[in-house]
């Protein structure tokens, strides 16, 4: 796989982030955004509130994303719906 590949986040919202949230959904605290794919998978989109640190959530597991390359794609699709 190519180094631009590794590093590409694709974000889609709404998506359908349900189909990666544990059955009890998301803890308190979190706030569900979409979805997102990265080389490593697919997986809800959730932030944190406290912090605003964005991370890629699956049934079991709840994975910190680069924070920068996610608030850019978000910015992207952003202006794409202008």
């Amino acid at each position: 796989m190519s180094r631009a590949r590794r590093s590409h986040i694709t974000i889609v919202r709404p998506g359908n982030p349900d189909l990666y949230l544990p059955p009890a959904g998301m803890p308190s605290g979190w706030e569900v955004i979409g979805t997102v794919t990265t080389a490593e998978g697919t997986g809800a989109l959730v932030r944190r509130k406290s912090n605003g640190i964005y991370a890629r959530a699956n049934t079991d597991a709840i994975r910190s994303l680069p924070q920068r390359k996610v608030q850019q794609a978000i910015e992207v699709g952003e202006a794409d719906d202008l």
